[in-house]
């Protein structure tokens, strides 16, 4: 993989296609190392017997298999739960569950400001318990720490029922890949009138508007609650609805590489043609998607920004998402004109957008296309749409790293004034 890497950036710098060794050398260890799907290999160093495969599937099995072990002189991973819970933690993680509904419940007819102030402070540590319990039981953590580092992340799942009200919590588990589902099937009309978040959407399924619409905006998709599991009972026994749970997810340990799944697979095998508005930046406590403990965390628990910034994304052309062809944008430093660069938030003064289609790596020149954004607004129905987005978090916010560049130059004019003195 280092090596397809390197090979990359030499086509790009050179402006010719990747070495053709790269690539079949890739192929033929990804092939070997890469589990089998359905019985066939995901990857095939003969094109003849190659098949389209879903690029999601395709960077779980990758990062699972990278991941999976430490890598060469990495120190041993921390352990990782690898057999059935003991009985007494179950009973733990069931005991802290009841306590958050309760306390949940019991705040909502809290009148007092002390009193409020205390039931937060004290769901804020049940909550940190409830977490902290829930990683180290987690079987799917990473085992290499380079890779975690990265990619691994901790989302705190939450269940509510919309006809008592009962709210509850329903995990903690770590993730390096987030799921959005577009789903346009009419039978789920009603659940996006209930939820109300995409009002665009649920008046097309429930009738009010003539045609579906044309783009969902990317900050919605991601604050949106999905319905529960096909077939999920209320837990309380006044209630016991089936099918009027959604479920929420915030982040408790945010990633340093954020990974956005855009699911466009339909029931019937086609592909949701409608385009997502995603921008160069997104900021995860703005959209209140960050439950914190005081400050937002990073995956070893220190504090960390909460912005973060596109840094490549991958496009599918094709009628579903078995069939068409995979192509990606990346935002890399460039020795390119300064006509091609973009200087986008986080991004440095050369970066430009490249595009990676096959063995070809360019820079495109059309303003339909010279960005993932672009080229997402641009496209007709059928065309190229997103799939997958890699956003990276700011490691400073954006006001300090203003403020730090600023300084810079004060002190660097100060010096050119002391020197020409």
């Amino acid at each position: 993989l280092a090596w397809l890497l390197y090979a990359m950036q030499v086509a790009e710098r050179k402006g010719r296609p990747v070495a053709w060794k790269a690539l079949s050398d890739f192929q033929l260890h990804a092939m070997n190392a890469l589990p089998a799907h359905d019985g066939e290999k995901l990857i095939q160093v003969e094109a003849r017997d190659q098949r389209q495969q879903d690029t999601h599937e395709f960077l779980s099995l990758l990062l699972d298999c990278l991941g999976g072990k430490p890598l060469a002189g990495e120190p041993p991973a921390s352990p990782r739960n690898s057999g059935p819970v003991d009985k007494e933690t179950l009973e733990r993680l069931e005991g802290l569950e009841k306590e958050l509904t309760a306390l949940v419940k019991a705040s909502g007819a809290m009148l007092d400001a002390a009193s409020a102030t205390r039931a937060k402070q004290n769901l804020s540590n049940l909550f940190y318990e409830y977490s902290m319990v829930q990683w180290a039981l987690s079987a799917t953590r990473m085992h290499s720490h380079a890779l975690s580092s990265l990619f691994e992340g901790q989302r705190l799942a939450c269940t509510k029922c919309h006809k008592c009200g009962r709210f509850c919590a329903s995990g903690a588990e770590p993730f390096f890949i987030e799921e959005i589902k577009l789903n346009l099937s009419r039978s789920e009309g009603g659940w996006f009138g209930q939820l109300g978040q995409l009002s665009q959407l649920g008046s097309w399924l429930s009738g009010g508007q003539a045609s579906p619409p044309t783009n969902l905006p990317l900050k919605d998709l991601l604050r949106e609650e999905n319905p529960a599991p096909e077939g999920y009972r209320c837990p309380n026994s006044k209630c016991g609805q089936v099918g009027s749970s959604s479920c929420s997810a915030q982040y408790l340990r945010l990633p340093s590489i954020l990974v956005l799944h855009i699911n466009r697979a339909q029931a019937d095998g086609t592909r949701c043609e409608i385009a997502v508005n995603f921008e160069s930046t997104i900021d995860l406590a703005k959209l209140g998607l960050v439950k914190h403990f005081g400050k937002p965390l990073d995956r070893t628990l220190s504090p960390c920004p909460t912005r973060y910034s596109l840094r490549a994304a991958v496009f599918h052309r094709g009628p579903t998402a078995r069939s068409g062809h995979y192509f990606a944008y990346v935002l890399a430093e460039s020795s390119l004109p300064s006509s091609f660069s973009w200087k986008g938030a986080g991004a440095g003064a050369g970066a430009a957008w490249t595009r990676l289609d096959d063995e070809r790596v360019e820079h495109p020149r059309s303003s339909s296309k010279a960005t993932p954004m672009a080229l997402e607004a641009s496209e007709p129905e059928n065309g190229a749409k997103v799939v997958l987005l890699f956003y990276q978090r700011d490691e400073q916010p954006a006001d300090a790293a203003a403020a730090t560049t600023a300084a810079k130059l004060k002190e660097q004019q100060q010096q050119q004034q002391a020197n020409s003195k």
